[in-house]
């Protein structure tokens, strides 16, 4: 046997050894596979007790897996032994000698890669050497055992495997023997149908079984074998199911069915959720439950009648509803429907009460009255006597009718009553329904004998309205209030509530003091010095303005272009006066303020109240529009940043601002004076007023031996209190003197003679005595004290009366001869005019007489200069100096001044127009001064103020009607869009008739105050109608607007019926002539004479006209004086 067959011999018997490994482990894992499907197989027939069909399945496919486990191992290793698979080929067993003897089995894959590729190898390759080669080869292979080369440790593991398996199978089987041998009897007798033991069983104790209508059921469950932890109830009624969860506590479970209506079916199971137990679902089966009828309410309905101070509609509510709400004292009907005919029922309250019900057929009704918060259910009964069950719980709840509510609009806060006597109500109350009564409740603080309270009546006109804003002037002067008094109110108001009585409601109190006219003027006058103290500092600042710009003005000359630190400082500047017309504006207002509360409290007469409405007027306006205009121009300049048109538009602003303080000062220096006015009409009110009050006490101490204790002390404390007065009056005389200094012309040294003899009396110590007399219980010395102290103040009061007359007279003198000498200077520049402009009638160009004229022209423009001089020193005494004079003037001027340029270039033609245009100026300037002279000696009192009147009284009937209309529409009247702007439309004709009469009435100084505040308001108004908006604060404008309608009436009556121009209807009265004056006629002869002299000094017609109207004032002014 060659070398070679030996090798292949001996793979071969290694190959037969591999596969012989190979199909005993297989045998043994297919056992191990068998046993553990048969357990598979086992365990689950034990838990599922499968069906015939199941296990038949089961039994054939374990050994179908067996078989065929089986016969692969088979296959595979006879493919093993016969080499058919690369894996065992002899370069594959030869791989394995490797592994166990390298050496060896390399050379042996030698060997059979040389016969494998003998054939192909090159001639030159000896056979006889891979012949040597493979012979040695083959010899050392007998020396290497097989059982050395092939692994036969497959077959230990695959047999432990099998034991392990078998152990296992075994313990298991061992530890539930009964469970794994049923289940192998089972599988063993696949064709047999085997029933799988349920564990408990649920049996229904109740049954089928019967309840009344809404009765309560226990159902009974009984549970035998072992207990689930819980079980399901299912009740199943005709519209609905109840599935309920109930623990399983004992064998026995119970449920209780509340409220049976209908019938229904009953089920108690248990669900199998385990997928390892064979039944799904336990029942104890399904019980009927029939259910008998009871008597039950299917419908109700409430009928509420509501109390009629309510005014409320009646009212029905369904059965939607268990709860029904009423106001107290209503009455509630019940009607109810049952679902079968009733016997009886009645309505049993939570309170106690019982009503029955009023039973027919299937139907009941009672009523009852609510009277406070309840609860009732309803029983009732049919023929066999069964009742409802569970009746239904109805509520009664109380509708609270709250208390009123009531709030005091104005006054706001305390109120401090003027001479009117009047506080000025307003209120806004509220309630449910209505009301039945509003009263003002006071009391009076500071008199001890009388603390107790005190109501009137506020009128309601309509107590239904449930909202309402009142207005009402309330007039306290009945009430005994004196100066210095102090009082509290407050409105109580109480509802129509007729059931359980009116309920009342309060506002917050408001305190009420009527101020002393002391205590008055001290608010004015301190009022006015912070006004005055402000105006300084305003000039003051008009004034460093002023420095400023100059030098400014100085900056810019020097200047190439503007630089950025001048534009900032202009820029400051304006803003400056900008701030300080908002400041004189604002004391504008603050001024408007003191003259209304002068008004109100008659602290000043007409001519002091008419000097203060011009003076407001004067702030007002005190921002011209040319001041505005300038100040427009200058920063719109400096935005430019061109020089020139900066340099133009700051001495334009100069200019103007220039004006701006010379206005400024002439006001102050006005209102300095009118302040002295005002102090000495002070002091003759404050020492009437104490002469009054010292009087009255005069006369209760003249009775004094009934007073009582506390009388004699009240006396006391108001003796002294006037004594206070005094003093204060005397310190008041001594700043008014100080003042007057500042005034030459003015009577300052009657008024010091008046004061020294004033302290020289000793009033007050004869008060400090009167009243320690009163403190000592000693009356009779204290009506001594007190009536020397009263005839003192008489004396005291005349001369004070005296000097205001003497005062008045003085200022006036001081004006009249300022106006006569202007008049006179004004006649003279008026004569000299006529002469340059009858010289210009006979001269041609180039006339010799030319530069005469133009002197003579000189001196008159120098003289008019000097005029206007003296015009703007009188205008810093009064208003009377009417504008147009200065506007005569410069027109004058202009002309005059255009006369002279005229004639320098040779125009006489032209410069005689101006000349005569010039004396046209000049005589209606006189004329003027002459009608400011005759208004100031009329007190101020024009021709057509009867017209103005009707005028004004027209326009506030008209007001006062539109203002109601507005009042109802504005509380809750019925009115659209269309109403309103219908009142938009009449408070504009109003408005425009008021501008128009203010128009015919400008610039006459008779007119009191300025209406153009009414206006604004109007505007205001009018401008809600038209947003048909009407607020409170529209129906306050329109009261405030109809109040200065109305102030504006009275404050031109109080001018008009001064004695002086009262008319009297003509009588013929025939009495002897008296004797003549012995001085009669001679001051007449003497101004006749003066007339008749200057009417033959050849004056024209139009100016011999103005001189006699300055002879007739001068007449006029004569018989006067005399008077």
């Amino acid at each position: 046997m060659s070398g070679y067959d030996r090798i292949k011999e001996y793979l071969g018997r290694l190959r037969k050894e591999v596969a012989q490994i190979r199909f005993r482990t297989g045998l043994i894992l297919a056992v191990a596979l068998f046993v553990l499907l048969v357990f598979l197989v086992a365990t689950l027939e034990g838990f599922f007790y499968f069906s015939p069909q199941v296990k038949k399945f089961a039994v054939g496919i374990l050994f179908v897996v067996l078989g065929g486990v089986v016969a692969g191992n088979i296959l595979v290793s006879f493919a093993i032994f016969r080499g058919w698979t690369e894996r065992y080929s002899d370069r594959k067993l030869a791989e394995l000698l490797i592994s166990k003897y390298g050496k060896i089995g390399q050379r042996l894959i030698n060997v059979i890669q040389l016969n494998d590729q003998r054939p192909s190898l090159k001639s030159g390759v000896s056979s006889a050497l891979i012949n040597v080669y493979t012979q040695e080869v083959a010899d050392e292979l007998e020396d290497v055992p097989i059982e050395n080369v092939v692994d036969s440790s497959p077959v230990r593991k695959a047999g432990i495997f099998l034991a392990v398996v078998i152990f296992i199978v075994l313990a298991v089987t061992g530890y539930n023997f009964r469970f794994y041998k049923a289940a192998l009897t089972r599988l063993k007798n696949a064709r047999t149908e085997y029933e799988f033991p349920l564990p408990f069983t649920i049996l229904s104790l109740k049954g089928n079984t019967q309840v009344l209508y809404g009765d309560t059921l226990d159902l009974s469950f009984e549970i035998k074998g072992k207990l689930p932890k819980q079980l399901f109830l299912s009740v199943r009624f005709p519209e609905h199911t109840i599935l309920d969860r109930i623990r399983v506590e004992d064998s026995v479970v119970t449920y209780e069915l509340r409220n049976l209506r209908e019938t229904a079916f009953c089920e108690a199971f248990v669900v199998n959720k385990n997928i390892f137990r064979r039944w799904s679902r336990i029942s104890s089966g399904v019980d009927t439950i029939r259910v008998i009828s009871r008597p039950e309410i299917l419908e109700y309905s409430f009928e509420v009648i509501p109390p009629p101070y309510t005014r409320l509609e009646k009212a029905v509510h369904q059965s939607s509803n268990r709860e029904v709400r009423a106001y107290p004292g209503s009455l509630i009907g019940v009607n109810i429907l049952a679902n079968k005919e009733i016997e009886e029922g009645k309505a049993i309250f939570k309170s106690g009460k019982v009503y029955p019900l009023k039973v027919k057929k299937n139907k009941g009704k009672f009523d009852f009255r609510v009277r406070e918060n309840d609860e009732f259910l309803i029983k009732i009964y049919d023929r066999e006597g069964i009742d409802n069950i569970s009746p239904i719980k109805y509520v009664v709840e109380l509708l609270k009718d709250g208390y009123p509510s009531v709030k005091v609009l104005s006054p706001r806060g305390n109120f401090e009553l003027n001479e009117s006597m009047v506080v000025p109500l307003g209120i806004k109350i509220s309630d449910d329904f209505g009301f039945s009564a509003c009263n003002i409740v006071y009391r009076f603080l500071n008199k001890v004998e009388n603390l107790d309270a005190f109501k009137i009546a506020f009128p309601i006109k309509e107590k239904t309205l449930p909202l309402q804003e009142l207005y009402y002037d309330w007039d306290v002067g009945s009430l005994g209030i004196v100066p210095g008094d102090e009082m509290e109110f407050w409105i109580e108001v109480y509802d129509n509530d007729v059931v359980s009585g009116p309920k009342r409601s309060v506002s917050r109190k408001v305190f009420v003091r009527y101020p002393t006219i002391i205590e008055l003027f001290s608010q004015v006058s301190e009022a006015e010095d912070q006004m005055v103290d402000e105006a300084r500092d305003i000039l003051e600042e008009v004034k460093e303005s002023k420095k400023v710009l100059e030098e400014i003005s100085l900056k810019l000359i020097k200047e190439n272009e503007i630089k950025w630190e001048r534009k900032v400082q202009i820029e400051r500047e304006l803003k400056k006066t900008k701030e300080l017309g908002e400041r004189i504006k604002k004391l504008s207002q603050k001024l408007d303020e003191v003259i209304q509360r002068s008004k109100e409290n008659l602290l000043f007469n007409e001519e002091i109240l008419s000097k203060l409405a011009r003076l407001q007027e004067a702030f007002e306006q005190i921002m011209t529009p040319e001041l505005q205009e300038a100040m427009e121009k200058l920063k719109r300049a400096i935005e430019s940043m061109d020089k020139e048109e900066i340099a133009r538009a700051l001495q334009n602003f100069k200019i103007n601002q220039e004006r701006f303080e010379k206005e400024l000062d002439r006001m102050l220096d006005i209102f300095e004076r009118v302040k002295i006015e005002q102090a000495v009409d002070e002091m003759v009110k404050r020492i009437n007023d104490m002469v009054k009050n010292q009087d009255s006490l005069s006369r209760i101490l003249e009775g004094a031996d009934s007073l009582r204790n506390t009388a004699m002390l009240r006396l006391a404390n108001e003796e002294e209190k006037i004594g206070y007065d005094m003093t204060s009056l005397e310190d008041l005389m001594k700043t008014t003197l100080e003042d007057m200094q500042k005034f030459p012309v003015m009577p300052s040294e009657e008024l010091n003679n008046i004061s020294e003899e004033i302290k020289r009396m000793d009033i007050a110590s004869d008060l400090n005595e009167a009243a320690s007399s009163l403190r000592n219980m000693n009356p009779r010395k204290a009506f001594n004290r007190a009536s020397s102290a009263a005839d003192k103040m008489h004396s005291a009061a005349n001369m004070l009366e005296e000097f205001q007359k003497t005062f008045k007279v003085r200022t006036m003198e001081e004006v009249l001869v300022d106006f006569q000498n202007i008049l006179s200077h004004a006649l003279q520049i008026s004569k000299e005019q006529e002469k340059i402009s009858g010289s210009l009638k006979d001269i041609s160009y180039g006339s010799d007489k030319i530069q005469d004229i133009m002197v003579q022209q000189s001196w008159n423009v120098e003289n008019l200069s000097k005029l206007l001089s003296e015009l703007s020193s009188l205008s810093g005494k009064t208003f009377a100096v009417s504008p147009r004079v200065g506007k005569y003037i410069g027109q004058a001027y202009s002309k005059m001044r255009s006369v002279l340029r005229n004639l320098q270039e040779g125009s006489v033609a032209v410069s005689r127009r101006d000349a005569r245009e010039a004396l046209r100026s000049i005589n209606d300037c006189s004329l003027e001064i002459m009608f400011s002279m005759e208004n100031l000696l009329s007190g101020g009192q024009a021709t057509g103020f009867k017209e103005y009147l009707k005028r004004l009284q027209q326009l506030a009937s008209q007001q006062e009607g539109l203002n109601q209309e507005t009042m109802k529409l504005g509380l809750g009247g019925e009115g659209g869009r269309l109403s309103l702007q219908r009142l938009a439309a009449r408070q504009m004709q109003i408005k425009r008739a008021l501008e128009q009469l203010q128009r015919q009435m400008r610039g006459n100084p008779d007119q009191v105050g300025d209406l153009s505040g009414i206006v604004k308001d109007m505007e205001k108004v009018i401008e809600d109608l038209k947003k048909n908006r009407v607020l409170r604060k529209t129906i306050q404008r329109q009261q405030r607007i109809l109040t200065r309608l109305l102030d504006a009436q009275k404050s031109i009556r109080a001018q008009g019926y001064k004695k002086k121009r009262k008319s009297r209807t003509g009588q013929d009265v025939v009495r002897e002539s008296p004797s003549l004056p012995s001085d009669y006629g001679e001051k007449s002869s003497l101004l006749r004479e003066n007339l008749e002299e200057a009417l033959s000094k050849g004056y024209s017609a139009d100016l011999e006209k103005v001189i006699r109207k300055y002879f007739e004032i001068l007449s006029t002014e004569e018989e006067k004086s005399e008077k």
